[in-house]
């Protein structure tokens, strides 16, 4: 209901620049060369872009001058490729911004070179070699000195072959491979060497599992995620060989696909696995099944039921309906693999309910509310699905604190804070953690309200090194934190307005 309001606005930014080296790689628009320029505006943990815009290019002699003055928000990206940059907008910012559009260079200052790889498959005397695509990852200083650039390439004889760039690094994976399963590199450093790269590459025997999903009527399931679980490794691998199925190729569906279909492989040779489809609150496993070297190649088919409604209510602690709860159903397996959905938040009423849920899945449910203020966390077990669900709600335990810069004496603004709680004994195991209400404010001050009253927790301060970790629900003072941020932490303790 304010009026009379008064904005008033900052003096307009404003960013020269300059460009050196070869003219000819800027882009050009009706004739003009230009560069690209981006817009951010990021604040707790809020973060929004503009569309890329233009700004054109005048060129005098060798070099070429630019202006940025429709600039706004924190930072502003320009350039592309190997000579873009990023300039804070709320720092001070450089007389001069200058973008280097020569070939960058090594640490010695020699220039980059191409360089044959060539990946080798290992495999079993008499066996076939695999085939498909394995997913390459390199450096390319031309496109950037941090960032990998990927490509599939493709398996042909049991090599693949691919030009790099020298020195530098590269990673491989699998992608559509077919046959075998071989271990992810993620960093292999790249000598300036000029001679081909050979690298082995041993293998595992793998199988395949593939199928469809479908509706109790047997039409063909859409809006659908399907995912493979390891229920017993293969003997294959090695015990210190972690795996896990992060590719199953075609595995989901939109609502706007007539078919769910999905492909999971390779899967190591002596392995047992599961299927599980999900679909909100819908699940359907599969039996666990076996690859063999005598049956590498499984079809398995999975079934969407009707299923049943889980609904309930929410009270206050006072005993009335509570409001805009959010809620949690949660899916486990029968060996231990959790999924879990978005939730819903309860209606005036504190009504909730969670529609065509499974109720003879291969797994358990539970149900949960992760509450961040004002009331304690829960989590049930559910025994019976089609049994309403009751639950009133515990009053939190308030405690508050504040964030001190060791070093100044000076709050630290915008850190974010948790606590956690750990009760190691093997009957009732209990374990919590959650964040407080909001990043410390600019006096370093935040507040928890879920805790349980008395309880002593844990600590956790992002990016700041502490040695106080202590903090017990209820307690009735604010209590100091003093801590140390790291040296890379944008963190920055704020002066008092009285100091």
């Amino acid at each position: 209901g304010d009026d009379n309001l008064m904005i008033e606005l900052e003096e307009p930014i404003v960013i020269s620049g300059r460009v050196v080296g070869p003219l000819e790689r800027l882009p050009q628009k009706d004739g003009k060369p230009y560069i690209r320029y981006t817009c951010t505006f990021t604040a707790n943990n809020f973060s929004d872009t503009d569309s890329t815009q233009c700004a054109f290019v005048d060129v005098e002699g060798d070099q070429g001058f630019f202006e940025l003055t429709d600039l706004w928000g924190t930072s502003v990206r320009l350039g592309m490729d190997h000579w873009k940059q990023r300039i804070k907008l709320n720092e001070p910012i450089p007389d001069e911004i200058v973008l280097d559009l020569n070939d960058p260079l090594t640490e010695n200052g020699q220039p980059y070179h191409s360089r044959q790889l060539v990946l080798e498959f290992q495999t079993l005397e008499g066996f076939p070699p695999p085939t498909g695509n394995i997913r390459l990852n390199y450096i390319d200083p031309a496109y950037a000195d941090n960032t990998y650039k990927g490509k599939l390439v493709e398996i042909i004889d049991g090599k693949a072959q691919a030009e790099i760039v020298a020195p530098g690094k590269i990673a491989y994976e699998i992608a559509d491979t077919v046959g075998y399963w071989f271990k992810e590199v993620r960093e292999l450093k790249v000598d300036d060497g000029t001679e081909p790269l050979v690298i082995q590459v041993p293998t595992i025997p793998a199988g395949m599992i593939f199928g469809q999903v479908f509706e109790e009527d047997g039409t063909p399931a859409v809006n659908t995620m399907v995912s493979c679980q390891i229920i017993k490794k293969s003997p294959l691998l090695d015990e210190k060989t972690h795996y896990s199925v992060s590719d199953l190729g075609k595995n989901s569906s939109s609502d706007t696909e007539i078919e769910t279909k999905y492909t999971a492989a390779p899967l190591p040779l002596g392995g047992i696995y599961q299927l599980v489809a999900h679909r909100k609150n819908t699940y359907a496993v599969s039996e666990p099944i076996e690859l063999t070297e005598e049956n590498p190649i499984w079809e398995v088919n999975l079934t969407f039921p009707k299923g049943v409604t889980v609904s309930g209510q929410v009270f206050a602690p006072d005993g009335t309906p509570a409001g805009g709860i959010k809620c949690h159903l949660h899916f486990g397996t029968s060996n231990n693999h959790g999924f879990g959905n978005q939730g819903q938040f309860t209606d005036s009423q504190g009504c909730f309910a969670f529609e065509q849920t499974n109720p003879d899945a291969d797994g358990s449910y539970s149900f949960s509310i992760k509450s961040k203020k004002d009331y304690r966390p829960m989590r049930m077990e559910l025994k019976r699905l089609t049994k309403p669900i009751v639950v009133q709600l515990e009053q939190g335990a308030i405690a508050t604190g504040q964030i001190i810069d060791k070093k100044t004496g000076w709050p630290i603004p915008n850190v974010e804070v948790s606590a956690w709680y750990h009760n190691y004994k093997q009957e009732n195991s209990e374990y919590e953690r959650f964040s407080a209400e909001a990043k410390t404010d600019k006096d370093g001050r935040f507040r928890f309200s879920n805790m349980k009253p008395g309880r002593e927790y844990h600590l956790t301060i992002s990016e700041c090194r502490q040695d106080d970790t202590g903090i017990i629900g209820g307690q009735t003072k604010d209590k100091a934190y003093e801590v140390t941020p790291y040296d890379w932490s944008e963190l920055k303790p704020r002066q008092p307005e009285d100091s």
